[in-house]
């Protein structure tokens, strides 16, 4: 699948970007990977606007996880979704993660399975958050690529909203919801680094992934088709460990927005799974609220259900992106 817009918004993109460090080491082809099990999918597009970096440092940076049931694409097929975005005005960063494409003989999980996605993911965050806030040369983390490091640094690293589509939605919020995950990324681009994961400014959820056995309940199909590769078999505890709705909800940020987007016409995943995210976002927000815990009853959660693409062909309609930019523009 490859996303194409008719947008023509004048962009600079800078494909396949590197963001592991040299010294995290990971299997490759020639340990007898295939490719989308190795780090030549642990690469990021960055899209900027083609006259140079932003003038202000108030553009904000908007970094794209992808879906694919954790088994397909990468950031070169969502050109077109960068464009959406970079037509409202933001910087992006498609971020592209290793894939559960090669289970063993008998089945079971891949040899690339959760948690693998989301600490894939949180790398590529965490090297983007190091580039923003001016870090990247410390203790030998500096970026293997120059210029999207330089493009990268212009960018208020206080204004960077992190987002994802369908598995990629599942990411995102397991990556709100446990800041270990970039905490831990960050100290292997260097011990002193000085870059809070608290400077993601707010989460997109988009036709997400939420509740794994639910899934499956609702769509047994999915079961063989790509669960049990990402996650193992029927009883692993990693349907649970990678469901966001079953996951402790205590380190959420508040000072982060949460937006959950729905397609009434989504055929590959149905409305319980963004409502079962967006209540248990509210009951913690309703938690703390009673605890008294300051500012907890500002803390902005927001649901839109206004669309009527489906599953894939949301991430092509201009009213997801007026959505998206809208919300974001309201963060100030």
């Amino acid at each position: 699948m490859v996303l194409t817009s008719s947008l023509t918004a004048a962009r600079r993109r800078v494909p396949g970007i590197s963001y592991l460090p040299p010294s995290h080491a990971l299997p490759s082809i020639s340990d007898g990977l295939r490719n989308e099990e190795s780090p030549a999918f642990n690469v990021l597009d960055l899209y900027v606007p083609s006259d140079g970096p932003p003038p202000t440092a108030d553009v904000p940076l908007l970094i794209f996880v992808h879906g694919g049931a954790w088994r397909s694409n990468s950031p070169a097929q969502f050109v077109g979704v960068a464009e959406g975005f970079l037509s409202q005005g933001f910087g992006v960063a498609v971020v592209g993660y290793r894939l559960s494409v090669q289970q063993p003989t008998g089945g079971g999980a891949a040899r690339v399975s959760h948690p693998n996605h989301v600490e894939d993911v949180a790398a590529g965050v965490a090297w983007i958050l190091a580039q923003c806030a001016g870090e990247a040369a410390k203790d030998g983390a500096i970026s293997n690529n120059s210029v999207a490091a330089n493009l990268i640094r212009a960018w208020n690293p206080t204004r960077v909203f992190l987002a994802g589509h369908s598995a990629g939605a599942q990411i995102c919020s397991l990556l709100s919801l446990r800041p270990h995950y970039i905490q831990t990324a960050l100290l292997r681009l260097g011990d002193n680094l000085q870059v809070p994961w608290e400077r993601i400014r707010g989460y997109i959820g988009i036709e997400g992934i939420y509740d794994i056995p639910l899934l499956v309940k609702t769509y047994p199909a999915y079961r063989d088709w790509f669960i049990v590769a990402a996650f193992g078999n029927d009883g692993d505890d990693r349907w649970i460990d990678g469901s966001p709705t079953y996951a402790a909800t205590n380190e959420l940020d508040a000072r982060a927005s949460h937006l959950i987007i729905f397609s009434e016409n989504d055929e590959l995943v149905d409305l319980a799974q963004s409502e079962s995210w967006f209540q248990c976002l509210n009951s913690e927000k309703k938690r703390r609220i009673d605890a008294a815990v300051k500012n907890a009853t500002e803390w902005d959660i927001k649901m839109d259900s206004s669309l009527h693409s489906k599953h894939d062909e949301v991430l092509l309609d201009p009213e997801f992106f007026k959505i998206v930019g809208e919300w974001i523009n309201q963060k100030g």
